[in-house]
């Protein structure tokens, strides 16, 4: 019977706006500072925006936001991982990419409505991010865009756990990307979902989320191929859930029944029991039906009627909501979370709502964290949940 192959993350590379890489924002996650600034497009709203340069599209095949986020947190993952493009070309086929987006091509297609005279050529870029990764890095294997809302960071990391068990790959470069946008910050405020403060999740006077935008991309590796090189690992990935609810375009359905599946599914692949799990990065968004759908789900999922040791959180409190680049984000968290033994509070939220389980209070280091479960949901019903465990043997 042929060995069962098993996927570990040997290289991280993020920035947000706690930070420009993994080692500064894992500082700032111990000191549990956040960096929000006043929204320059909407007076009166703060938005969670990263350390970086301004960038302008000043020509059709100009390098845009996304494209600089990604290129800088790529490189962080490969030195991370000490992988050189010559050693990603002689893995040929066996070396894949699955990207996640819900924002590239929009400034592209701005300029496109106001630039005539270059307005195919706008449209044109709109779709080039994927192949000029994959030419500069020199990535033979299959290709992914994974563009499922706010849940793409974490369905495209589940395509690259899927990419390694099913062998059709060695190691997968995986992440996701956004950045703050006009189009969305109008979008989410026609919606009336914008908080005009920090965002509280889960505490009883929430009033919506911030919008935040940053990069994280990882080298998922099959485990043996890790061990060949002599490589160690972050964690684990050892189960994931993808679904959708089938309810509404923005609206959760408030049983959290499609939330409760997708939970489900990790741990069931991951051959555990919901009370392992130590930590769930919830998706938090600190919308009023968000955080009681969830926190309901969570509930059921743990299925007791008295104390577990499970304890929730949500790190949007720290960096907004990065869209479509959340759940790359917060896996990359959970990943740091889980080697440094590091419980991540929600930051900023005091009055919690109703919790009987007592899964949202805050928590000391006081037990040692072995599983973690994070969740991602998205306008369209899409919800995706992806499950860690920290690796003793190396």
């Amino acid at each position: 019977m042929k060995n069962e192959r098993r996927v570990v993350v040997t290289g991280i590379g993020m920035m947000c706006n706690i930070g420009n890489n993994k080692e500064e924002i894992l500082s700032n996650l111990i000191d549990e500072k956040i960096n929000f600034k006043e929204c320059e497009e909407i007076a009166g709203f703060k938005v969670g925006r990263s350390n970086m340069p301004k960038i302008e599209l000043t020509q059709v095949d100009s390098v845009d936001k996304i494209e600089w986020m990604s290129d800088k947190t790529i490189n962080q993952a490969l030195q991370d991982s000490s992988l050189s493009i010559n050693e990603i070309e002689e893995k040929d086929n066996r070396f894949a990419l699955s990207f996640a987006t819900s924002l590239y091509g929009v400034e592209q297609s701005l300029k496109g409505l106001t630039d005539k005279k270059q307005r195919g050529l706008w449209y044109l870029h709109t779709r080039q991010l994927i192949s000029r990764i994959a030419k500069k890095y020199a990535i033979k294997g299959s290709v992914y865009t994974t563009s499922s809302a706010c849940a793409s960071g974490t369905a495209g990391a589940i395509i690259g756990y899927d990419l390694i068990k099913n062998d059709e790959a060695d190691i997968v470069l995986v992440g996701g990307t956004d950045y703050i946008s006009s189009l969305s910050l109008y979008g989410f405020n026609s919606l009336q979902s914008l908080s005009k403060n920090i965002c509280k999740p889960f505490d009883i006077d929430r009033d919506g989320i911030n919008i935040g935008e940053g990069s994280a991309f990882f080298i998922f590796e099959e485990l043996e191929h890790a061990k060949s090189r002599d490589k160690k690992w972050y964690a684990e990935v050892i189960g994931c859930g993808l679904a959708n609810e089938a309810y509404h375009i923005t609206s959760p359905d408030p049983e959290g029944e499609g939330v409760l599946y997708v939970m489900k599914q990790a741990i069931k692949q991951a051959s555990i029991s919901p009370d392992k799990i130590d930590y769930i990065n919830a998706h938090g968004t600190g919308t009023k039906a968000n955080d009681v759908m969830e926190l309901k789900a969570i509930e059921k999922l743990l299925d007791k009627k008295e104390h577990v040791d499970t304890f929730v959180s949500s790190t949007k409190s720290r960096t907004g909501h990065c869209l479509g680049s959340a759940g790359s984000i917060e896996l990359g968290f959970c990943l740091l979370a889980l080697s440094n033994n590091l419980y991540l509070n929600t930051v900023g939220s005091n009055e919690m709502i109703e919790d009987k389980l007592n899964l949202l209070k805050n928590r000391e280091e006081n037990k040692e964290l072995e599983y973690i479960l994070s969740n991602s949901f998205a306008f369209g019903g899409n919800l995706a949940s992806i499950l860690i465990k920290k690796q003793i043997e190396n």
